[in-house]
């Protein structure tokens, strides 16, 4: 009887410190694309040299501008095709889908691609334009100001933080891990006015009311050199649950779980995503999961090995706290065994450390 007390005491003490640590929860990593595609490029089936097939000179007010494949072009990069842009001495070059204007873009939408940089300059600038009613508007750009790469954006959109800088909101942060010779991933989210900006999977930015609401997009490069750009993937839908990848990839990885160093101990802040978690469970009373518990390669292996499964066991441990059945839970520690990233650098490495939730 006192054993049952105590577990409930533990129950509403957990749950008191979820919702006091709610707004410092980590929803840096949070991004789910939506389901419903409406436009996807990876340009395979495009002609080296030629300009993309499934694109057009973006026009502005009615007038277009026409540029030779010297602006804009198909090049094969150590990944497969990808379209490069340049600027054009007499205007910035801007290309946009082949899809009927000002119709495609709804109130909620994800638009993802990969960019890389052609050159380490001091400022350099590869552009998302996001329209409305057939003009450029205003958009996000990607500012390279000492090889380190900041976000920048337009006048209609309010941040929650930054400097304004030439008429421009700057991010005060550098982004984490930018190198400006390897590729990089962008990803916008957008939820009647509420965006989301995310480079590597990484939120850079919160625009919680941008008072816009964008019907179209083109791609840019602002500056005399070339930008590369590939696997453009624009989704449409309701804004879906973090965790409804566990449904439709098997899997979710979250860097969302922190840990005190070199211990299994749960560190506050991590409550909140192990509640939501629990939630969406109840409400999906059918799936059973394995906790997967990864360390980077720093170490001793076998300590690392013990260290994951004693992370994952707590994971576990938290969620049966919070109502989950044990029966639905397992848990391993794999160690360093099973990276996602070389482990050469601080910042792969601080993805590797994570957790795993595998559908069973």
């Amino acid at each position: 009887m006192i054993k049952k007390i105590i577990h409930i005491l533990i129950t509403f003490l957990l749950l008191a410190v979820t919702n006091a640590t709610a707004q410092e929860e980590d929803t840096t990593h949070d991004f789910v694309a939506r389901r419903s595609v409406i436009f996807d490029d990876n340009f395979a089936d495009d002609s080296l040299g030629d300009f993309p097939a499934g694109w057009r000179i973006c026009v502005c007010n009615g007038d277009k501008y026409i540029f030779d494949t010297a602006h804009c072009s198909i090049v094969r990069t150590d990944s497969g095709n990808a379209v490069t842009i340049r600027f054009d001495t007499a205007f910035i070059t801007n290309i946009e889908p082949s899809l009927d204007p000002n119709t495609y873009l709804p109130d909620s939408f994800s638009l993802e691609f990969d960019f890389r940089l052609g050159s380490p300059r001091a400022s350099m600038d590869c552009g998302l334009n996001l329209m409305a009613n057939s003009c450029y508007g205003e958009g996000f750009s990607l500012y390279n100001k000492d090889n380190k790469g900041y976000i920048l954006n337009h006048d209609a959109f309010y941040p929650k933080e930054g400097q304004v800088d030439g008429g421009h909101y700057v991010c005060t942060s550098p982004l984490p891990g930018f190198n400006y010779t390897t590729w990089h991933h962008f990803a916008l989210s957008f939820y009647r006015q509420d965006i989301k900006c995310y480079v590597d999977r990484q939120r850079v930015m919160h625009i919680p009311e941008c008072h816009y609401s964008p019907n179209s997009f083109s791609l840019s490069c602002s500056v005399d050199d070339a930008i590369y750009y590939r696997n453009v993937r624009v989704a449409t839908g309701m804004e879906p649950s973090r965790f409804d990848s566990i449904l439709t990839e098997q899997r979710l990885i979250t860097h969302a779980i922190h840990f005190d160093t070199d211990s299994a101990t749960i560190k506050p802040e991590s409550m909140a995503f192990i509640s939501q978690l629990a939630a969406w469970m109840r409400a999906h009373s059918r799936v059973r999961l394995e906790i997967d518990g990864h360390t980077d390669n720093d170490g001793n292996e076998e300590t690392n090995l013990k260290l994951s499964q004693a992370r994952a066991n707590e994971v576990k441990k938290q969620l049966t706290l919070l109502g989950i059945n044990e029966t639905r839970l397992t848990a391993t520690g794999y160690g360093a065994t099973r990276p996602i990233q070389p482990n050469d650098t601080p910042e792969e490495k601080s993805q590797n450390r994570r957790v795993e939730f595998v559908k069973q």
